[in-house]
């Protein structure tokens, strides 16, 4: 059984440290989101569960329900072939 997800934060894994200052801004900030609403992968807690099986199908059918996806688009996303898939 998956978590609801309401906003999903696609980003390179080099942008662990933007990604974390974007979570805590959205936390921090009157929101209304607990860190449970968010799927982050590079972050604890937020992102793949552990046991796991298929974290590319885990993705593909979070990606379906989020209310808001928010792209951090950097050089290093444009260089990451995960992240352009």
């Amino acid at each position: 059984m998956s978590k609801q997800i309401d906003v999903f934060i696609s980003h390179a894994s080099k942008d662990k440290a933007l990604a974390e200052k974007l979570v805590d801004l959205l936390l921090e900030n009157g929101c209304g989101l607990t860190s449970s609403q968010i799927l982050c992968s590079s972050l604890e807690g937020m992102g793949i569960p552990a046991g796991t099986s298929n974290f590319i199908e885990f993705l593909r059918e979070q990606l379906q329900q989020p209310k808001l996806t928010i792209l951090l688009l950097t050089e290093n996303y444009f260089e990451s072939t995960f992240c352009i898939c």
